[in-house]
């Protein structure tokens, strides 16, 4: 028993002794931060309420609504950026550009990115269609000590930093609760091991499909119990890392699985990456910020849109329809088309009802990203 959780147990007893709710809401925090402290929560709790002599019902419920609380994850989230007129006049120029992969490929070069050119886009143009209402779920995978976090780090950090909600575990319930506190969840949410969504697997899979997640709950007011609809909306790309190779059925189906480039050759490269850095060669900490801030005020200028693909029906006519799951990868190649256009929109045109019109760039830039990706789908498909 470590020492938060017995200082919480001494807590415990004071629960029902406190006088006033303020000092009896001070007792129920500190029990329920010693119990989320032990790693055993079930037995911790018991062992609680066993050493709370006389821990009435009210006290109980108290505390299991405290726990839930406790359990939502904090946002990691920065404050809105106002950026500078070096950064958004940077970002005007990257607007201008009729693609930005070039720009793209050589800054995350510059801030020690090796390889892996395929996979990073796929994770950018995630982020980019999750901060626009877009959302594209990714699953990074390879073996211990790839650099998985390293890729998706790469392409997160290029985006309005207060779109992005990075965390280590969700609980089972915790993305209904969250809707109440802290409102939607839009943009991008990292979970930096799968492991720490192992728990909140169910509740994942009906976020990533009907955009949005509902619990019901039961709350004690006056001495009654009340029954509460609990919802938030969800429009985020999903983002994780793994080292298994596959994860539960019906989730696979929902994601993009990227694998790590293990080669010998790409670890040659990081490790000159490396070599450079322990040397204090590369970009000083003001341009790597600066190459930051650029990319952030990029995308923060990008608007969402409706978008339109004239060529749709060509893609659908090749697309291999012989696997089920055929008919949720379709969409996803469509999203992948989609997010490179509005990554672009300031070099698209727009239809008459203010639809960007997708061109064959962005598909080609799509079907480079998806080609390995769902490689048993779109074996008949061609750039």
């Amino acid at each position: 028993m470590n020492d938060t959780f017995a200082a919480a147990i001494t807590a415990a007893s004071e629960i029902d002794k406190a006088a006033g709710f303020e000092a009896k809401d001070q007792a129920i925090d500190a029990l329920a931060r010693g119990l989320l402290s032990e790693t055993r929560r079930g037995l911790a709790f018991e062992e609680a309420v066993k050493a709370a002599k006389g821990f009435t019902t009210g006290a109980r419920n108290m505390l299991e609504k405290r726990l839930k609380e406790l359990e939502t994850p904090e946002p990691e989230a920065g404050e809105p950026v106002e950026y500078s007129e070096q950064a958004k006049q940077a970002a005007e120029e990257l607007a201008a550009e009729p693609s930005v992969w070039d720009d793209f490929d050589t800054d995350v070069g510059l801030l020690g990115h090796r390889g892996e050119q395929q996979n990073r886009r796929a994770v950018m143009l995630a982020c980019v269609a999750g901060c626009l209402g877009e959302p594209l779920h990714l699953i990074v995978k390879g073996e211990s000590s790839g650099g998985k976090q390293d890729l998706v780090g790469s392409a997160v950090r290029l985006v309005p930093q207060e779109r992005v909600l990075r965390i280590a575990r969700l609980s089972a319930q915790s993305l209904s609760y969250y809707g109440e506190r802290y409102g939607d969840i839009s943009g991008v949410l990292f979970v930096e091991e799968i492991e720490g969504s192992d728990a909140a697997d169910y509740s994942l899979r009906v976020a990533m499909s009907d955009h949005k997640v509902t619990a019901l709950t039961v709350r004690t007011e006056n001495g009654r119990n009340q029954i509460e609809a609990l919802s938030t909306n969800f429009t985020a790309s999903f983002i994780t890392t793994t080292t298994r190779a596959a994860i539960h059925a019906e989730n696979e189906t929902r994601v993009f699985d990227l694998w790590i480039d293990d080669s010998k050759k790409l670890t040659q490269h990081v490790l000159a990456a490396q070599a450079a850095a322990f040397q204090g060669k590369g970009p000083t900490e003001d341009e790597r910020t600066a190459i930051e801030y650029k990319w952030r005020a990029f995308v923060a200028s990008l608007e969402p849109y409706d978008v339109v693909i004239p060529f749709a029906d060509e893609i659908a006519k090749r697309f291999p329809a012989d696997k089920v799951r055929a008919r949720r990868d379709f969409p996803k190649l469509r999203t992948l088309v989609v997010a490179n256009a509005l990554l672009h929109q300031h070099n698209r045109e727009a239809d008459a009802e203010g639809r960007l019109i997708a061109t064959m760039d962005d598909y080609r830039a799509a079907f480079a990203v998806a080609e390995k990706i769902i490689a048993h789908s779109t074996s008949g498909i061609t750039d």
